[in-house]
Order: C-alpha cells, then structure tokens, then sequence
C-alpha cells in the first residue's frame, strides 16, 4: 500500500546554514541505513510559513512510503525513521527535537482521481489548509 506521511518537524535549534538541506542529508542517511526495512520511495521537506502560530513545527516532511504492514505498522515503521533522528542525550547528534506525524493519504485512492505523473507530493498551501481544517474540527 503506498502512502503519503505528512509530518511537522521541529529542527534542533543549535543548526546553522542551510538547515532544510541538514534535515534533509540526515533523513536520508536514516532512510539509507534502514532501507532493508522500510520502503521510502521519496520524501521532501518544505519550510512551513513564518508566523504561522497555528504550527508548531519549522518544517513539514512528506514521506512517499509504500509498505505492506497496513496503516498501524506503516505508521509505526516511519515512526522510527523520525525517531531515529530526534535529539536527546542517547543521540547528542539527533537534527529534531519533535515530530508529529499530522495525517497520511493512500495514494492509489488518489491515483484515481487526480494524475500522478510527475511528483505525488502535495503543495505546502493544500497541505496547511487541511491541517487548519483539522484543528478546527478538534478545536473545543
């Protein structure tokens, strides 16, 4: 089953420079180490807007991953991924102090009604407003 993992992503305050690309080089080192087990055919991160307060996150990662565990093991398999790259005195060279894993979309549901021919990432702005959709159904 091919899914779309969209997650916020809270960089580690003390990297400099082109932080996107340090997020990027260390996911996919990650990805490379533990390809053995989990099917991460692309991912992207993007830049989340400034002063967006509804986020908590610097960065949204999409995870194109297409796995045969179903949603739960899917869910828990890229999981480790991010966990794996989380800072905290066990990983003193973590690149994140915080993930949250906002929601996926099943990609051959989507194949149907939308093409897929080039890149199966969504745009940072349909992404945000279904996260703000989200927030508002939840919302007391």
């Amino acid at each position: 089953m091919s899914q779309l993992f969209f997650v916020e992503v809270q960089a580690d305050s003390t990297l400099t420079g082109d932080v996107q690309e340090k997020l990027s080089t260390a996911f996919r080192t990650i990805m490379k180490l533990r390809e053995y087990r989990v099917e991460v055919e692309d991912f992207r991160f993007d830049a989340m807007p400034k002063g967006d307060s509804s986020s908590f996150g610097d960065y949204l990662l999409q995870i194109h991953y297409s796995g045969d565990k179903g949603l739960q093991g899917d869910y828990f398999e890229v999981s480790s991924l991010l966990f794996a790259l989380l800072k905290w005195p066990g990983n003193r060279h973590g690149v994140i102090v915080d993930y949250w894993i906002f929601t996926s979309t099943d990609l051959e549901d989507r194949q149907s009604t939308e093409s897929l021919d080039s890149c199966p990432f969504e745009s940072l702005e349909r992404v945000l407003d279904r996260m703000n959709h989200a927030r508002q159904d939840v919302a007391i």
